[in-house]
């Protein structure tokens, strides 16, 4: 349910959302019918492997999402653990920082970066991250945090729980403005291929780095989730 305060015409949750990792058949079955804003900007890729899950192709795969009720997600982020093997082309040649995009103070210097085929493709892998379309631009609880930060916190909690490693890995489509600034917000360096031609710039957490979680008013982590 939301609820509009005071002149903010921005839409928030009256509620904590809950992260929760969907194991079960039924969980990902309420998937279907999964719906993404309209924008041009959209991840229409995103979508496509949510789906994939909904249909019960989850070999390799674990999901996490986010839920206003037992009835209601608020989005959903789709994970390989044990990384990608088809990542290994984002592995070949030179990759370049990219300065952050949102203040000079956080800026990177570009340098060139080599970036391991074996690394790449073995860290577990954010294959897909997307809100679903009534949430697009509402607010959690708080009137602060959006959706898409929240549920990459659950994601990068989740392997976090699940592996020992330090480090995860995300592509995102260069023409998305807005999940480039979702992964910054979140500490992921941003990585580009010197080939102009390749539609994806690649996003890493480095370090086992867990940004602070949205207050506990707006969001239930994954250890509060009990079944």
């Amino acid at each position: 349910m939301f609820v509009i305060e005071g002149t903010s015409d921005i839409p928030r949750l009256a509620g904590p959302v809950q992260a929760r990792a969907l194991t079960t058949r039924q969980d990902l079955e309420r998937l279907k019918g999964f719906t993404i804003s309209k924008s041009p900007h959209a991840d229409r890729e995103a979508l496509e492997i949510i789906e994939q899950v909904a249909a019960g192709e989850v070999s390799g795969r674990q999901t996490v999402a986010l839920e206003e009720s037992p009835h209601e997600i608020v989005g959903a982020c789709v994970l390989r653990l044990a990384g990608d093997p088809r990542l290994r082309e984002y592995g070949r040649g030179r990759l370049t920082t990219v300065p952050y995009l949102s203040t000079p103070a956080t800026a990177v210097r570009e340098h060139e970066y080599e970036l391991s085929v074996r690394d790449l493709s073995a860290m577990p892998y954010l294959e897909a991250i997307a809100t679903q379309a009534p949430y697009t631009g509402c607010r959690l609880a708080d009137g602060v945090t959006r959706p898409g930060p929240a549920l990459l916190h659950v994601a990068v909690e989740f392997v976090y729980l699940h592996t020992a490693r330090i480090d995860v890995c995300a592509l995102v489509r260069r023409v998305n403005p807005a999940s480039h600034r979702m992964f910054t917000s979140r500490q992921f360096a941003h990585y580009r291929h010197l080939d102009a031609h390749d539609a994806h710039d690649v996003r890493v957490l480095q370090g086992r780095t867990l940004s602070s979680a949205p207050p506990s008013r707006a969001y239930l982590g994954l250890a509060a989730h009990t079944h």
